[in-house]
């Protein structure tokens, strides 16, 4: 065994921060067949007490010793007292002996470096291609030892069973152009362990190849496991007992559609879908995989009948823009609360004490957060950390639904009870399309909510020709129009009754401005689907231009790059083409129209939606 010490003096922000580096080298011995083993250790010399490493793990003939003297990884393991560690390795199966030499790396520092702890810390574990290989051979061998753990696009990793490590939290990513059998791989792996409760997110990158993956995700995704994995007052001076997470404490995602969900509410599937140990994970991830496209949630509220009260909270001394709305259909949440309603105000004491949760819950608009309904209580007395205003959870979410759990401001009181009427649609826009018009509108959140209702008429007081469509998502394409023709369109929507309608929006197509399209077209062109999303069938218009004399091929493939369709392969002649698609046997999920014509492609994306 080798160890070299060395001492670095650091200007981090205005103040100075001393750390040192430790190199160790462990030889192979009689039984071993690792070839080398080289490590390189960050200790932040005002940590006096370390709770875990943090390992970035190099591609294959590579070296991530480095990583050490990288700033931003140094701010991020310094939030949770964790070092930083880099390798130099040349051998991924355990059986080598190559993971005892880990262990016993980290025996020697707890004596070189005086951090005790070192015998027992846990290891989150980041590579990138064989580096990630070798974090998910070494979190198989040694799962109790490891918080958590990221690899990026390698196509080596071991396919059997992957035993206790399952329960480690882990986030897998490929490359949506990089080599089959590295997508295949890793893709295997997820699907095979998925259905035993792997906890597990599988992340496709969307046109990338073998590159490294530099998104806030991976930071977020660190920062969480940590959190919950480790508890707060830990003893690192033996054998830590990792926290497990259980699995209805987690959000999925599904992998067609990028629709994510919490563990009661998702509608997708849950053996093939990512596990995110929290909803903003499962957002990062969302942004991360659509690139910023989709924000659908399935989110559940409660379901509300008549036997739930609704009551507006105030808070002493604050104005009307601090209120709250609270529900219950607890018979004495209800008489307690109408009791102090017979009070006059200053004499209203007991303030609420209730649990967090995300979104209104479909009755406490505007605010993103809610009291769960019946989970509150009328008290006169409540602990110090959990007395804040509404506006400081709105400021900070995830540390109040997720740390704090509670509000109970002492200055909070009944104010008043309420009627419940659903609010109408927002985000309402309209766009013409030249032949045709686009409506999108934001999604309803409410746990009741069946089908929306879009109305259109010529007449602005809806009076006369009016025409209804009923649809469960929140776009709608209307190609059945005259042009110089002016129509008027609303919206409304039902969850055990009906909504107010929205603004009313108009939109007239012109032909003046339409017939320019009918011109010969210049270029071969493959246009946007239309209705997107859809069920049951879609239009896809296509041009071909003057003097073309090629074959054309026209094929649907699914999210994994499989060609499931051909829907053409022949010549056209010049101008503007469609074909329709009835994919009356697939499922929900996002598929992909290519057209090829000899060897340049274009590529439209499809929603279908059941």
């Amino acid at each position: 065994m080798t160890l070299l010490k060395r001492l670095l003096f650091m200007l981090l922000f205005t103040g100075f921060v001393y750390s040192e580096i430790y190199d160790i080298s462990i030889p192979e011995n009689d039984t071993a067949s690792y070839t080398y083993a080289d490590f390189r250790i960050w200790v932040n010399d005002s940590t006096d007490t370390l709770r875990g490493i943090y390992w970035f793990m190099h591609p294959n003939n590579g070296d991530s010793r480095n990583i050490v003297t990288d700033s931003a990884y140094q701010t991020l393991v310094n939030g949770k007292d964790f070092a930083l560690m880099g390798a130099h390795i040349f051998n991924m199966n355990m059986d080598t002996g190559i993971g005892d030499a880990v262990i016993a790396a980290m025996d020697s520092l707890a004596i070189m470096t005086q951090h005790e702890e070192f015998n027992h810390l846990p290891f989150f574990i980041n590579g990138y291609s064989w580096g990630g290989q070798f974090g998910y051979h070494f979190t198989k061998w040694i799962p109790e030892r490891v918080i958590g753990f990221i690899t990026q696009k390698g196509g080596y990793h071991d396919t059997s069973d992957a035993g206790d490590a399952i329960e480690v939290p882990g986030l897998m990513f490929v490359g949506e152009n990089d080599q089959p059998y590295r997508i295949d791989n890793l893709t295997g792996i997820f699907l095979d362990h998925r259905p035993l409760g792997a906890k597990w997110i599988l992340a496709m990158e969307q046109g990338a190849g073998h590159t490294l993956v530099t998104d806030d995700i991976l930071d977020s995704f660190f920062n969480t496991v940590a959190d919950h994995r480790l508890e707060e007052n830990v003893n690192v001076f033996e054998p830590i007992t990792l926290v497990t997470f259980p699995d209805s404490l987690g959000w999925l995602g599904d992998q067609n559609t990028w629709i994510i969900g919490s563990w009661e509410c998702f509608n997708g599937e849950y053996d093939s879908s990512s596990w995110f140990p929290s909803r903003s994970v499962g957002e990062q991830w969302q942004n991360f995989v659509s690139e910023d496209w989709a924000s659908d949630t399935s989110i559940c509220d409660p379901v509300f009948d008549s036997s739930y009260v609704f009551f507006t909270v105030g808070i002493h001394e604050q104005d009307d823009q601090s209120n709250f709305t609270i529900a219950t259909n607890n018979e004495d949440l209800i008489n307690q609360s109408r009791s102090q309603l017979d009070l006059p105000e200053d004499e209203r004491l007991l303030h609420i004490n209730g649990y967090l949760n995300y979104e209104s819950g479909g009755f406490n608009e505007p605010w993103n957060w809610h009291i769960i309904p019946n989970e509150w209580a009328l008290a006169e007395m409540s602990i110090g950390v959990c007395n804040g205003n509404p506006e400081d959870v709105e400021a900070d979410l995830d540390y109040w639904i997720n740390t704090v759990g509670q509000l109970c401001n002492w200055g909070s009181f009944i104010k008043d009870e309420v009627g419940f009427t659903l609010t109408p649609i927002s985000g309402f826009e309209l766009t013409s399309q030249g032949s045709y018009i686009e409506l999108t509108w934001d999604p309803i959140s409410n746990g009741n909510f069946e089908y929306y209702n879009i109305e259109r008429s010529t007449d602005i007081e809806f009076s006369e020709n009016v025409l209804s469509h009923y649809l469960v998502y929140n776009s709608f394409e209307d190609n059945e129009l005259e042009y110089d023709t002016e129509y008027f369109y609303r919206i409304s929507y039902y969850a055990e009754q009906w909504s107010e309608y929205s603004d009313t929006l108009s939109a007239t197509l012109e032909w003046m401005n339409a017939k320019d399209s009918l011109q010969p077209p210049s270029n071969y062109t493959l246009y946007q689907n239309y209705p997107n999303p859809f069920n049951p069938v879609t239009t896809i218009p296509f041009s071909i231009p003057s003097d073309f004399d090629q074959q054309v091929l026209i094929r649907i493939y699914d999210i994994k790059g499989t060609i499931i369709y051909t829907l053409a392969d022949q010549k056209f002649e010049t101008g503007y083409h469609s074909i329709q698609w009835i994919p009356s046997s697939l499922s929900n999920g996002v598929y992909f129209v290519e057209l090829i014509v000899n060897s340049e492609r274009q590529v439209k994306k499809l929603i279908l939606l059941k």
